[in-house]
């Protein structure tokens, strides 16, 4: 089932995990528009098809900014979203530019986004570096700390963990050597599917 919107769209699906790509398309920010993360947003929407999960995703460009607004009709539906579907976690994905030396960066606001669940951010950790990915930080650089993050938002205002993941573009822009977009595909799938066990055991 699909839910539209003006500018982003909400896949319904069965599972208990809600994947999130607020700035797949371009975004405006503090007068200036930014350019879209590449296939941040096909990931999401590839993961939530193998895994059963639902996902939200920014369907056009609009004036505003998810991930960074005060007001987000984005943010709003997706909570409403959560409370009626039962969601458990949500995963909001973005891209790094290739610069950095971070592979992939976990986002948790220092463990408050994701309700002090250290094994939970474990748990996407290990599936990370078991696919490759060398250098996976925590809240480093970035922490998901703004309060009007869709993770930090998320969070706080429907009550479940939420976690931000940054991946670095050199996996996901195809100019790189190092661009293997199957290989995050499956890595992602299989942390969705371990994640979903696991708040299913632990009840969170």
């Amino acid at each position: 089932m699909k839910l539209i919107f003006n500018d982003f769209e909400i896949i319904k699906r069965s599972g208990n995990i809600i994947l999130s790509s607020p700035h797949c398309k371009r975004q405006f920010r503090e007068g200036k528009i930014k350019a879209k993360e590449i296939r941040t947003g096909t990931l999401v929407k590839k993961v939530s098809s193998k895994t059963r999960s639902s996902c939200i995703y920014r369907s056009k460009y609009a004036k505003n900014d998810p991930n960074y607004d005060k007001k987000s009709t984005y943010k709003s539906e997706l909570v409403d979203f959560i409370k009626d579907n039962n969601i458990k976690l949500l995963i909001d994905v973005h891209g790094m530019r290739a610069s950095r030396d971070v592979d992939i960066c976990i986002g948790t606001d220092f463990g408050k986004n994701v309700l002090y669940n250290e094994n939970l951010v474990n748990l996407f950790e290990t599936t990370f570096l078991k696919y490759g990915y060398k250098n996976v930080t925590i809240d480093d650089p970035f922490s998901a700390t703004y309060p009007y993050t869709v993770s930090s938002y998320v969070s706080r205002t429907a009550h479940i963990p939420c976690i931000q993941v940054e991946i670095n573009n050199k996996f996901t822009h195809s100019r790189f050597d190092s661009f293997d977009f199957e290989n995050l595909v499956k890595c992602f799938t299989e942390v969705v599917d371990k994640a979903s066990c696991f708040l299913t055991e632990n009840a969170l």
